[in-house]
């Protein structure tokens, strides 16, 4: 029976083993299932969040290219809104007396009344004519009368002188004839000589009227044509102030940014710092032939007499000319020959200047100024100002072997631009940064183009000597400023505009405000500038 029992637990055990093989391998691929189905939802997992962080970075990019095309369109409606906010002034400046129809209606009635004042005239000539006529007619007349009368009393007195006394006359009665012939010829010559004065009178007193009257008309009419001329001029102004507009660009590649704690208007665009600028803020000057003197008098002189008698002006103009003169002297011969006016010069600055409230020096005008009927107190600040001595010092720490103090005075004055002094920086209601040339005129900024873009050119050139790129985001604030005010300041076949809060000012440098353009755009490389700069040379060409 243990023979019979042997080969079935044998075979018994071979099945089992062979179970228990084929229950391993389905556990083993069961397990390598699973294995890879965990990879794959690993990698799903994975791929997942890549997808999704780069769905999360689109998202962010489309983000900002959405803010950006909000703020490019804001900027647009921005302009287009102050666009047809100024065309829309200027029509109503120039339809205002148009619309006045029955003030120009009355001037104009006059007009209307000429032919009949004419025939007026001519009807008053003919009635002169008459009347000469009838005077002479009653002279004549007047004269036969006294031909007759001076017969009868001559007839009288030879018949008293002959006794001559018919019907039996006697000679006391024909003297009494006499007498009465002659008081009646004395009363009727008085008579007329009456009507004629009064005739003579009423003539000159209907020519007086119909003169008075037509000289009243030929005022009137007068005051109508200036009238409607003037409209007409208005009209065809702001027609050509919205030409001027239309052709220039819009202004685009603009951003936020805060600046000193302020929300600003800055240009999102890639600035080259490789513009030679020198020229258009007239400092390209070499003055090899000046000698220096004992006394340390500079090649110009820094003050000047004012507008006033005894008023004395610290011109930064001639400072900045000085500068450049003896920078360029410096790097031929060193700065011992000129240590003497170098040092006349800083004494000058720090002598005109006060330390700024928000660091640095700021410069200060001892001049009483008038302008607009206003006058500006001495004592007073200026971006231009500003910036023409920053320029001058910063062309001294260019020169060969200068010592860091005038680096550093250079910073000194540029900082009250950058930093927002109060006098010299203003931020408008539109989100625009302004270094303004002058204090407000009757309480409102004066918004000159011309001081604002050489004040920027200064801080550009700052920027350009030193690469101290925290000023760059106040030079981008001041070139989004230009670029969206300067269209407002054509005037198509005239100099451009001084002031946009006051255009009646006009300046007479046309010229040199297109310089400072093109500086800006090789600058910026905006194609604003480029337009405006064509339009600045259609309207003011050069002096020939």
């Amino acid at each position: 029976m243990d023979a019979d029992v042997t080969p079935l637990l044998t075979v018994t055990g071979l099945c089992l083993c062979l179970c228990g093989a084929i229950l391993a391998l389905q556990t083993f691929s069961l397990i390598e299932r699973r294995r890879a189905r965990v990879r794959e939802a690993s990698d799903r997992q994975a791929a997942f969040r890549e997808n999704q962080d780069l769905l999360a970075e689109r998202f962010r990019a489309e983000g900002r290219r959405a803010e950006s095309d909000r703020a490019e369109m804001l900027e647009r409606l921005d302009r287009l809104e102050a666009s047809w906010r100024a065309a829309s002034d200027d029509l109503r400046a120039g339809l205002e007396p148009l619309v006045r129809a029955d003030d120009l209606r009355a001037g104009l009635e006059p007009l209307a009344r000429a032919d009949e004042l004419r025939a007026g005239l001519e009807a008053a000539a003919e009635r002169d004519t008459a009347t000469r006529a009838g005077l002479a007619g009653l002279i004549e007349t007047l004269r036969g009368d006294e031909t007759a009368w001076r017969g009868a009393h001559d007839e009288l007195l030879t018949r008293l002188a002959a006794q001559d006394l018919r019907g039996g006359e006697d000679r006391a009665a024909v003297l009494a004839r006499v007498d009465a012939l002659d008081s009646a010829r004395a009363a009727n010559h008085e008579n007329f000589l009456t009507r004629l004065d009064a005739l003579r009178d009423r003539i000159d007193d209907d020519r007086k009227a119909v003169l008075n009257r037509l000289d009243q008309d030929d005022v009137a009419r007068q005051a109508s044509l200036v009238e409607s001329r003037a409209a007409r001029q208005a009209l065809q102004g702001g027609l050509r102030r919205i030409e001027a507009l239309q052709v220039i660009p819009a202004v685009q590649h603009l951003k936020i940014e805060q600046i000193g704690g302020q929300a600003v208007k800055v240009m999102d665009q890639q600035l080259d710092f490789g513009v030679d600028i020198l020229r258009a803020v007239d400092l390209s000057h070499a003055h090899r032939g000046w000698k220096p003197s004992k006394d340390g008098r500079p090649p110009y002189p820094v003050f000047a007499p004012g507008a006033e008698v005894g008023q004395t002006i610290f011109s930064t103009h001639a400072l900045a000319i000085n500068c450049a003169v003896l920078a360029d002297l410096i790097n031929i011969n060193g700065a011992a020959p000129y240590k003497a006016t170098l040092d006349a010069l800083v004494a000058d600055i720090t002598r005109n200047s006060d330390p700024a409230a928000v660091g640095g020096r700021k410069i200060r005008l001892d001049y009483d100024h008038s302008l607009l009927g206003a006058t500006i107190p001495a004592g007073w600040a200026s971006a231009s100002a500003q910036a023409e001595a920053a320029l001058g010092v910063l062309q001294l720490a260019q020169a060969k072997a200068m010592p860091e103090p005038y680096r550093a005075l250079a910073r000194e004055l540029i900082t009250p631009l950058i930093a927002g002094d109060e006098d010299l920086v203003r931020r408008d209601a539109g989100g625009y940064l302004w270094l303004e040339d002058m204090p407000p005129i009757h309480g409102k900024p004066l918004q000159s183009l011309h001081g604002h873009l050489l004040a920027t050119l200064a801080v550009y050139r700052y920027v350009q000597c030193t690469d101290d790129r925290a000023a760059e985001p106040v030079l981008r604030a001041c070139l989004a400023t230009a670029a969206r005010y300067l269209p407002e300041t054509r005037r198509p076949g005239e100099t451009p505009i001084f002031s946009l809060a006051y255009p009646e000012t006009g300046t007479p440098q046309g010229m040199a405000l297109r310089a400072l353009v093109i500086d800006l755009g090789l600058i910026s490389r905006h194609p604003i500038f480029d337009s405006i700069a064509s339009a600045f040379a259609s309207d003011v060409p050069p002096a020939s």
